[in-house]
């Protein structure tokens, strides 16, 4: 079954990139086609092989063939056919460097094209006025600031699809109406699409962005979006279809936002336990010491820059490590109550549900920090390695290990390249394994404290009971839902089955 597994989604992943490939094909076989009529708008008899990334011998013709480049030939199919990029500014300029990187060659047209000509003929572009490009376009991509949308040519535009890829100011969000909106209320012979308002001209010149990025796409005219669609994925993007027009506002928002709610959530969670934390090791090491008796001494708050430092990161990241998990575990147990799916979890549950991955990287950076700093710790100490020792060093060094597979699988570029189902096990079978080992890395630390407490100041307790409390809690909340009954119960609920009896989601909302 393992062996059919991985045959099943290595063939997934090869088929995709038979796709990738095969959509090229076409691309390069028109590129290289003859016998076509040449277009002077497209001339880069003057631009090398070499500029182009390419050796002279595997180029061959390459600067002549692509004379017989003409935006007519790509007009006959939905492609990037009849595409040009209004302003040669830094955006308008990345976007056809790109375009003419992957194979797919845009004009810009521009009010001024003698200003920028070297710049854009330098990596293989073509430039030229309004009067020169604009005609023979069917596409327009809108690469200028949305303040200068009153000035455009009009009469040079109509019945053309225009793409507004500008953003907002921050002073402008509280507007009603997008700028996409306000455009097409401007034009209204045109069909206005917003897209590409996500990138920047930094990515797309340095090559700095994912295969698998996302850009959205929303219009009126499913015709127009259509099109624009194939302008995303020429790009070497991935378009998503967010509807209409009405939905511009949304995409602008998007670029204007500081910090989703999730990572605001994640901070305010990380800020207030490790507050709460440093302030407890204060007391419980340095100043407990004094009002219990002990001579107050300088020496026992020397130790705050590096051993109450790494002691607070790894409370605070085994605490977040089990908040991961926590609110899975009472979402099933929530589910199981009800007998459904479909009843919404309160909003506090589900802000915590999908803030985990937020919760992860936090805590996977806390995590980093306190293995550097205990290492740093121990050599100024005589440590003796006896075999709780050595299973709490052993435990330690897994469990960072394991963490650096659950933060590198969250990346988008990686999780991308996995199944549903590898994804799944990594992010929830070895995620438990992780909770479960950092769980006894802190208990071979400190195991005899942990089972004969030993208060400081008469009401702290120990630091690693303070810090194991909520894992053992997961941990503890989680094995009634690995009972074979309850477990397929559960997963019956989570495949759509509900329970006649089950309470309708109004009463619980």
């Amino acid at each position: 079954m393992k062996q059919e597994n991985m045959t099943t989604s290595s063939t997934a992943f090869l088929e995709g990139d038979d796709r990738r490939v095969e959509d090229l094909v076409p691309l390069r076989t028109r590129r290289r086609g003859e016998g076509e009529e040449s277009d002077p708008s497209l001339d880069t008899s003057g631009v090398s092989c070499e500029e182009f990334g390419r050796s002279p011998s595997s180029c061959g013709s390459y600067s002549s063939t692509r004379k017989n480049l003409k935006m007519s030939n790509a007009a006959k199919t939905p492609e990037t056919g009849g595409a040009v990029i209004l302003g040669s500014g830094d955006f308008g300029r990345a976007l056809s460097l790109r375009l003419t990187q992957t194979g797919h060659p845009v004009p810009i047209a521009s009010r001024n094209p003698d200003r920028n000509r070297k710049l854009v003929e330098g990596f293989g572009g073509t430039i030229g006025s309004y009067e020169e490009v604009l005609p023979k376009s069917r596409i327009v991509i809108l690469a200028v600031p949305h303040g200068c949308h009153q000035d455009l040519p009009a009469n040079l535009l109509a019945d053309k699809i225009l793409v507004d890829v500008s953003n907002r100011n921050p002073e402008e969000k509280a507007q009603t109406k997008s700028i996409a909106e306000r455009l097409q209320e401007t034009l209204p012979e045109c069909r206005v699409v917003k897209a590409l308002n996500n990138l920047s001209a930094y990515a797309l010149e340095n090559g700095a962005i994912q295969a698998s990025k996302e850009v959205p796409i929303c219009g009126d005219d499913p015709e127009a979006r259509a099109a624009v669609a194939q302008l995303v994925r020429d790009l070497t993007f991935q378009p998503v279809d967010r509807g209409g027009l009405a939905g511009a506002s949304q995409l602008e928002d998007q670029t204007l936002r500081f910090f989703s709610e999730e990572w605001k959530f994640s901070f305010k969670i990380t800020v207030g336990l490790f507050v709460f934390i440093w302030v407890f090791f204060i007391f419980r090491i340095q100043l407990c010491k004094s009002l219990t008796g002990d001579k107050w001494h300088v020496d026992h708050f020397r130790k705050i820059p590096l051993t109450n430092s790494q002691l607070t990161f790894g409370c605070v990241a085994i605490i977040e490590l089990a908040l991961c998990y926590l609110p899975g575990v009472i979402a099933a147990y929530l589910q199981l109550w009800r007998g459904t799916k479909y009843s919404r979890f309160p909003d506090w549950l589900d802000l915590w549900l999908r803030s985990r991955k937020q919760l992860g990287l936090t805590m996977f950076f806390l995590a980093s920090m306190h293995g550097c700093m205990a290492i740093l710790d121990r050599m100024n100490l005589k440590f003796q390695y006896e075999w709780d020792d050595q299973l709490y060093l052993a435990t330690g060094a897994l469990a960072l290990g394991l963490l650096v597979i659950l933060a590198v699988t969250s990346l988008p570029s990686v999780a991308a390249s996995m199944s549903w189902m590898e994804f799944t096990f990594v992010q929830s079978k070895l995620g438990w394994v992780t909770l479960l080992t950092a769980f006894f890395h802190v208990f071979f630390l400190g195991w005899p404290a942990i089972v004969n407490i030993r208060f400081r100041c008469y009401i702290l307790v120990g630091g690693n009971q303070l810090s194991i409390f909520i894992p053992f809690l997961t941990i503890l909340l989680k094995l009634p839902l690995l009972i074979p009954y309850v477990d397929k119960k559960l997963t019956l609920i989570r495949r759509g089955h509900e329970r006649k009896t089950a309470t309708p989601p109004a009463v619980l909302v």
